[in-house]
């Protein structure tokens, strides 16, 4: 489909003056790439989550460390009981010994758990990707409505003009042109209008990317334009439900999930083995003694060994294997549940994005050619007379609203692309936004 360089001008015009900034500063233009790496650099939430991992990694140390030793000391005086002389003095030291293999068993749960964080994180990346992707082709979208407005007004303009003529040449009733001054009226409104449009969907955009109040972004004028697939083909159906699970964040965040409880279950089981503690003590003593009414001065020295055990009779940890036992079963059930919506998610963006394909084919193989072609010739018969302004006006909104339906349906192809790489969990790789063929017949409204 052609795009005449009039029309190229024209949308240009129309960008500027709905930028809402003189053309002495105009807004810079943001490309997708750019976007995306701005959201995820800047995203609150995202670096809000990204400040998660240092408590992961606390945990981590913590179920890595041994218990501390305990150093105990005691003394003892017979002071009180006028037995001044008499004291005793003890120093001990104890080491608690883990047992069952519990800090590696530990230091496994809090690796699966730093897992998993790491994966939500990376899922909460791709969904930001996703955010951030159909906000641009929002915005875009929006941009491209308003080249398509300009291209009303400059077709009202010409209508005009040509009523213009005809009613100085007394060819047309006043009433006639008062017709087309509505008609330029409107077109005047549809500005208006997709400017209101623009602002919402910047200021989104730049919510997202962390940017100033509004954003521009790239939106190629193109003189010509071909339709094909929506851009670099996708593979089928069922090379991209193949190893999903593999590829999603979150499938494979409550994967680890599942594998975290199973590794709590032998943690728990393990922590049902008492450790043992060892103690090395060291006891001196002195205390007077009276034989036959002569005092003596008695030193004892002491040094021994103590081992202690706690004995499992009521507590076995029995809670604790409980509560990791039902986790892992409900982590399991959460992964079995998400992997089926997930494959339902994919073969829906699948589905949707070749139905986009479909209709775009058929709205720029059938519907726009012949749309241009009637508008042309109903301009060339109203300014010989053939047909009346209200035929004109007619197929001029005929043309509007085709081409207006064309680019909701290229957002939504383009939406549905971006939705199905984020559910398949492929790379993304933006397509350029085209733009649609809205010629403006030379000399004809």
């Amino acid at each position: 489909m052609r795009r005449s360089l009039q029309m190229a001008a024209a949308g240009g015009i129309a960008v500027i003056l709905l930028s809402g900034v003189a053309v002495a500063d105009p807004l810079q233009p943001l490309p997708l790439h750019r976007a995306l790496n701005l959201a995820l650099e800047r995203n609150g939430e995202l670096r809000a989550l990204k400040e998660e991992q240092g408590r992961h990694e606390g945990e981590r140390l913590t179920a890595s460390t041994r218990p501390n030793p305990l150093l105990e000391l005691e003394g003892s005086s017979g002071a009180p009981f006028g037995t001044a002389e008499d004291y005793g003095v003890s120093l001990g030291l104890s080491q608690e010994f883990v047992t069952a293999g519990k800090l590696t068993k530990r230091r496994m749960v809090a690796d699966r758990a730093l897992e998993a964080y790491q994966w939500r994180l990376a899922d909460r990346k791709r969904l930001l990707i996703e955010e951030v992707t159909v906000a641009y082709r929002e915005l875009q979208f929006c941009a491209k409505r308003s080249e398509l407005a300009a291209t009303a007004r400059d077709l009202s303009r010409q209508l005009l003009s040509v009523a213009t003529e005809r009613f100085n040449a007394d060819d047309i009733p006043e009433l006639e042109l008062n017709l087309a001054k509505v008609a330029q009226a409107r077109s005047d409104a549809r500005i208006l209008e997709a400017q209101r449009e623009l602002l919402p969907a910047r200021t989104r955009l730049a919510e997202l990317t962390g940017e100033g109040a509004q954003v521009e972004v790239e939106v190629k004028v193109e003189v010509e334009v071909e339709v094909e697939p929506l851009r670099a083909p996708l593979p089928p159906l069922p090379e991209l439900l193949e190893g999903l699970e593999l590829r999603r964040p979150d499938l494979r965040a409550l994967a680890t999930e599942r594998a975290k409880g199973e590794a709590e279950q032998e943690a728990a089981r393990a922590d049902a083995i008492p450790n043992v503690t060892a103690s090395l003590f060291y006891r001196h003593d002195e205390m007077t003694f009276e034989i036959d009414r002569s005092q003596g001065l008695k030193r004892d020295n002491t040094l021994g060994v103590r081992f202690s055990i706690p004995i499992p009779l009521f507590d076995r940890n029995q809670g604790r294997i409980r509560e990791a036992t039902a986790r892992t079963s409900q982590s399991q059930r959460e992964y079995e549940t998400a992997v089926t919506a997930a494959r339902r998610e994919v073969a829906t963006a699948h589905a949707r994005l070749q139905l986009s394909e479909k209709l775009l084919n058929l709205y720029d193989r059938e519907i726009l050619p012949q749309l241009d072609e009637n508008l042309k010739l109903m301009g060339e018969a109203y300014r010989v007379g053939e047909v009346g302004l209200l035929s004109v006006i007619e197929e001029q909104r005929k043309f509007m609203e085709l081409h207006d339906g064309y680019l909701a349906e290229l957002k939504s192809g383009q939406i549905a692309r971006s939705r199905l790489e984020s559910a398949a969990g492929i790379p993304h790789s933006p397509p350029p936004f085209p733009t649609p063929g809205v010629p403006l017949p030379g000399g004809a409204p």
